[in-house]
This record gives C-alpha cells, structure tokens and sequence, in this order.
C-alpha cells in the first residue's frame, strides 16, 4: 500500500486490517470515518488533520502510539520503546534506522518538538510532545497522553537542566554498586535536622549503616541561598556538591564555596571535621574529585591538571 494513494479513512482501515503494527488500536475507535473521528470539537483545521494522517504510515503510527503511551523523553529511549515494541510484535524492520527515521518523521510532522540538553556528562535531546501531538493523541487513542519525563522532572527541579543533571548522577552512582540504594525522591529524601529545620538532598546514596548525600549545582543560586543550603549541608560532614562541567565548578562553584568557608569560618568547619567535596559530572563518573577542600588552607586542593581535557 502506498500512503499517497489512499485517504485518510482507508488508511486507518489499513491501520486496523493490519493490527500486528498496532499495540492498543481499538477497532471500533475507527468505526466512524474520519470527520466523526475528530469531533468538531477539535480545535484543529480538518484539512490539517488529514493531511497529517496521509503523510503517516502505519509503522510511524505505531511509534507514536508506542512512545506516547511510555511517556518518555529522551530521544534514545523513544528510539529503544519503539524497537522494543515492534520485536514484542514480530514486527518488521527492528533496526535503529527504522526507530531513527520514525521518530524524525513524528518530529517533522509536528507531533514532538526537540530541546537539546548537556548535562555535563552527556549531549542528549528531549521529545516533547506538542499541543497538536497532545490533541492527535487524545482523538486517536481516546485517552489522555501520560505526563512524560521532563514533565515530571519540571514539577520537582528548579529547571530542566538541574533535573536531567539530578538523573545523571543518580545513574552514575547506581552504575558504580557501591551502595544498596540510591534515591532521588524528594520526600523520601527529606531529613530532619536538630533545628527543627530539614534539608532535602538531591541524591542520597544508602549503604549498610549509613548514607551520603550530594547536592547537584547548575550554579544559578545567590551567595545567600547558597551558603544557607551549605549551612544545612554540614551536618552531614562531607559536603559534596556536583556541577555540570569543570567550566561551571571553577568559575561559579568553586568560588562560592570558598565565600561561604570564609563566611562560616575555616577553622569552626575544620573543628567540626567538615570537608567538602567538589566534582563536575564528568569528573564524578570517572571517581575523580575535581578540587577538595580539607579546611587545612584557604586554598583546595586541585586534583586535576589545569591544561587536561575533561573528556
């Protein structure tokens, strides 16, 4: 079947004669043609409509049922949904081209637009399902697309960015098995301290007695607001705070940690046996600090070469 040669009611007829591309497809949801389909509720020009249906194939239905149902949102696991979902089927063409052009076709259409993202410790895109991707879905599937990721990760983050970062250094450390459990979530990681105040770390590391905690830093707070979270931080000890890239810690955090050690006090912190630990995501992966701060000196120790690559 060539799509160009069909309309839109025969090619969701298609859709349907051939379920083995579809996961969810509910034959009766094509029972009516296609003007009774999206209602004129739809706030979408019709004509749009079908010519978005005509320029889709099966297969490229498929993904975005698939994908829209995972809720994910970064382009690599949409890639990896769509692959999975079509070996669960027996589907054709599993390749990584095929998902590859499939979700480029979703994004060309309309359905997703596209935010690149640089943790630091990786360049990766975010899909994120657009008002018309929205309303495609809703008429097509007759059920609310789920919250995706970068969704969820914007209701608890102060940005994006901070959130994929949070993600990324939960990974790294999940990935290095040194710990039982590793957790990002907010409630779970809210602790209580002896001021009656609490401090909710971005991620917590649990091992066999204890844990450790580590703030991860995009370098957007105030001098005010970053001593008062370091202020909550010491009672842990080691201070560990983790920034996107060598750039970032030595221009913005470093300096900042160094004005609230003056501000705290070298010497009260060194009594408190306080030391703080500062990495970039890069250099956290590989298990190297980036400049560590023992309260001996004003100054931390560098650990890394001034004129290497952080690679």
């Amino acid at each position: 079947m060539k799509v160009s040669e069909y309309n839109a009611g025969d090619i969701f007829k298609y859709i349907i004669a051939h379920h083995h591309f579809a996961c969810v497809l509910d034959n009766d949801m094509y029972n009516n043609n296609f003007d009774e389909m999206f209602s004129d509720k739809s706030d979408i020009h019709m004509s749009h409509l079908r010519d978005i249906v005509k320029r889709l194939s099966p297969l490229e239905w498929f993904a975005f049922e698939c994908i829209g149902a995972s809720g994910v949102s970064e382009e690599k696991d949409a890639k990896e949904v769509f692959i999975r979902a079509l070996i669960a089927k027996d589907g054709p063409c599993k390749s990584e081209d095929t998902a590859w052009r499939a979700v480029k076709t979703l994004i060309k259409i309309g359905f997703y637009d596209v935010e690149k993202m640089y943790t630091g410790y990786r360049n990766f895109n975010i899909l994120k399902l657009t008002p018309l991707g929205k309303r495609i879905y809703r008429d097509c599937f007759r059920k609310e697309p789920p919250t995706q990721e970068h969704e969820i990760l914007m209701q608890e983050h102060s940005s994006l960015l901070h959130g994929y970062m949070v993600k990324d250094a939960a990974t790294i450390l999940t990935k290095k098995g040194v710990y039982k459990e590793v957790s990002t979530n907010r409630k779970k990681n809210r602790i209580p301290l002896s001021d009656g105040s609490a401090v909710i770390p971005d991620v917590i590391g649990y091992f066999d007695g204890g844990r450790n905690c580590f703030e991860v830093e995009c370098g957007n707070h105030n001098q005010a607001d970053f001593n008062a979270k370091c202020n909550k931080l010491v009672a842990f000890r080691n201070v560990i705070i983790i920034g996107q890239n060598r750039n970032k810690v030595t221009n913005k955090l470093k300096d900042q940690v160094e004005k609230w050690i003056k501000a705290r006090g070298r010497h009260v912190l060194a009594a408190s046996g306080v030391k703080v630990y500062l990495y970039s995501l890069t250099d956290f992966a590989k298990g190297h600090i980036t400049y560590y701060y023992d309260m001996t000196s004003d100054e931390p120790i560098c650990c890394f070469k001034k004129k290497g690559k952080e690679e």
